[in-house]
């Protein structure tokens, strides 16, 4: 697989956050997609998420990463937790067995 193959995949109609996922556990326990990577959304989604920007920009000032602060952002419009593709640089361990934010 490439990364076009994995995007053609997706059903552009529907919501979608996508990228090498990460946890983490310093500010509030939130699953989130790494910005390094690169961070994919789906039109519908990022069309739902845009109008909440501002406020939530405020709500997580304090959050020091932007990718963070997206992944709170998502969490607070009922995003449950963003998929994880293999294309995305990073190492996936703890996400595949479970423990978000190890290394094993």
């Amino acid at each position: 697989h490439n990364f076009m193959e994995t995007v053609r995949k997706l059903d552009a109609s529907k919501e979608w956050y996508v990228g090498q996922c990460n946890w983490d556990n310093k500010q509030r326990n939130v699953l989130f997609v790494q910005g390094g990577g690169g961070i994919l959304m789906s039109q519908p989604l990022v069309a739902r998420v845009y109008p909440t920007l501002n406020e939530c920009e405020k709500k997580y000032v304090g959050v020091y990463a932007g990718d963070i602060r997206i992944g709170f952002c998502m969490k607070d419009i009922g995003v449950k937790r963003p998929t994880y593709d293999n294309h995305f640089s990073g190492d996936s361990v703890g996400i595949i067995l479970g423990k978000p934010g190890s290394n094993a």
